[in-house]
């Protein structure tokens, strides 16, 4: 009687504790980060780390830890278009950039950039696509835009694009750049259409200086931020992002911009279409010599093209020539004859300023394609002659380079006699000698990092400000080769996280504007009514949720702790009752 006695009480106190473990154990928050990301900071670019501050603490509130790394464009230049392009940052490459107002300047003509920035086929080395994005119905709907003539279809293809590049982002949109130049106020003519930026000879062949003549020695002295040849090369087949940086060397398209953002004749002064669209015919200028005193003909245009197209060259252009041309042909020295592998109708855009550049045959063409990169015509100043209006004169790395007036131009020699480039890392640094009459122009890339400076500019006077609108978008490079980042909820959570009102009004002082989509609104083809994440930490975590990530995790003490510790107490209670119930009944028996 006895011992079922205690077995009853046993067992009613290990359910007992089994139900007051299950319902009363601890849970407790664990607030270890996510997984950590590492963003690539310009140390050029202070305006990049302020905002990527603010980005990495509205991070750390979902548990994402974000690293800044802070780094020379070249190092990062090395990390995200070198052989570690696909790599994460522990294996030398990168995870993703900072914030920022500026990453490009994009053909306002066209979109034929497109095909080597946002599809498969422009992944490195042909193209420009180091985010290793690669997404079946984008592509599809990329190549069928640029297979068509008819408009309707084309703009409906490329809003159905927008969208799909939202859904599935390869990079974080950020701002739509207010572009300046600051400069010495008695040097005027800047032009917003001319494209190539801080370093194209076309950004300064319209200049004039006030109180000079054209008999006067005329030089000014131009700030950049990085010595171009040694990050970029000197072969604007090797441009890592931007064929137009190599345009300060005097090198020409066939076709270049001109006012209001429409296609001109350059090098070719006309071309038409075949009766079946599927080849197209340049006609040449008969009067352009390289810098050498060589005239230019027929030949060097195949022989670029050519060049191009070979995959041993390894050109970054070549992701946006290979899928559109077969071959090309000189008929004689002034007509060229380009054949499509199938209908393209921006091919005269793709021979332009933004895409292709004309290389002198006379003197690469011994070279093997494959030695192109590392040739001394891509590694050292003065040795691959152009044919623009200004030529090379003198470089010390990392210091200056300079530039002449070219006598033998086709367009008129260059009001400007001398253009000094002086590498100025620091944009402060740029700007006291800006004041100090040191410098003339700080162009408009890194005169972006200098907003907060722009009132006083104005107000004293002694620095003019020239507003730049161009098409340029700044994003958030994201390496989507990255395990985690591979995973677009991923990146659309980092999106959601991303303050972008208050990066706009804090770093930038409310320049720019914020964008929308990847296709700026002075572009053909922009939809204004595209929607993309806005500032919301709690859809943040909704699509971290849905990427299988969640924070703070929420952990139960595990239950055979609490389990064996309330049965332990149980049992050792139902013990000590059947040990007392015993000694009861034999002293009441006794």
């Amino acid at each position: 009687m006895l011992f079922r006695a205690t077995l009853i009480i046993m067992i009613l106190l290990i359910l007992m504790a089994s139900f007051i473990s299950r319902v009363f154990g601890q849970v407790i928050e664990d607030r270890t980060p996510l997984f950590t990301l590492h963003c690539l900071i310009n140390s050029t670019k202070p305006g990049d780390l302020a905002a990527a501050t603010i980005w990495k603490e509205d991070l750390a509130k979902m548990g994402i830890d974000l690293r800044l790394e802070v780094l020379d464009p070249v190092a990062i230049s090395s990390r995200m278009w070198g052989e570690s392009w696909n790599k994460r940052w522990e294996e030398g490459g990168w995870d993703l950039t900072a914030p920022t107002m500026f990453t490009y300047i994009w053909d306002p003509t066209s979109l034929v950039w497109w095909e080597s920035c946002w599809t498969a086929w422009g992944l490195l080395p042909h193209g420009w696509n180091n985010m290793g994005w690669t997404n079946a119905r984008a592509d599809m709907l990329v190549r069928d835009f640029f297979r068509t003539f008819n408009e309707t279809k084309r703009r409906e293809l490329m809003y159905e694009w927008q969208r799909i590049f939202v859904e599935d982002p390869p990079v974080i949109l950020c701002f739509y750049p207010y572009f300046v130049v600051l400069h010495n106020p008695k040097i005027t003519g800047f032009q917003a259409w001319r494209v190539c930026g801080s370093e194209g000879f076309d950004m300064y062949y319209d200049l004039n200086y006030e109180g000079k003549t054209e008999d006067d020695f005329i030089y000014i002295k131009w700030m950049t931020s990085v010595d171009t040849g040694l990050t970029r090369g000197w072969n604007p087949f090797f441009v890592d992002g931007h064929p137009a940086w190599a345009s300060f060397h005097g090198l020409l398209s066939m076709v270049e911009t001109e006012k209001g953002y429409k296609l001109a004749p350059l090098i070719a002064k006309s071309w038409e279409w075949s009766e079946d669209c599927m080849s197209m015919t340049f006609y040449l200028r008969d009067d352009v010599y390289w810098h050498d005193g060589v005239k230019l003909t027929a030949e060097d245009v195949v022989f670029s093209i050519e060049a191009a197209l070979d995959p041993a060259t390894g050109a970054t252009i070549s992701g946006d020539l290979i899928p559109v041309i077969d071959h090309a042909e000189a008929l004689n020295e002034t007509t060229v004859v380009i054949y499509l592998k199938e209908i393209y109708p921006d091919l005269p855009c793709l021979m332009s300023t933004y895409h292709f550049f004309v290389v002198p045959k006379h003197v690469l063409g011994n070279v093997p394609h494959s030695e192109w990169k590392t040739h001394e015509t891509n590694t050292e100043g003065g040795k691959l002659p152009g044919c623009g209006p200004y030529k090379f004169k003198e470089w010390v790395k990392g210091q200056y380079w300079v530039l002449e007036a070219f006598d033998g131009y086709f367009g008129g020699r260059p009001f400007i006699d001398e253009i000094i480039f002086r590498v100025i890392p620091d944009v402060s640094t740029a700007l006291m000698a800006l004041e100090a009459g040191e410098i003339d122009v700080i162009p408009e890339y890194p005169a972006g990092e200098l907003m907060a400076e722009y009132r006083r500019l104005k107000d004293e006077g002694k620095v003019a400000i020239s507003p730049q609108r161009k098409p340029g978008l700044g994003f958030i490079y994201v390496n989507r080769n990255h395990p985690i980042l591979a995973n677009r909820h991923v990146v659309r959570a980092l999106w959601y996280a991303l303050n972008l009102p208050r990066i706009h009004e804090e770093v930038y002082f409310g320049y720019g504007q914020i964008a929308n989509s990847p296709i700026h609104p002075m572009m053909p083809y922009y939809n204004p009514n595209n929607t993309v994440p806005t500032y919301d930490l709690n859809a943040a975590r909704h699509e971290l949720e849905l990427a299988g990530y969640i924070w703070p995790r929420r952990i139960t003490v595990p239950f055979e702790v609490y389990y064996v510790q309330v049965v332990g107490a149980a049992v050792g209670g139902a013990i000590v009752a059947a040990a007392t119930t015993y000694a009861v009944t034999r002293k009441k028996s006794g």
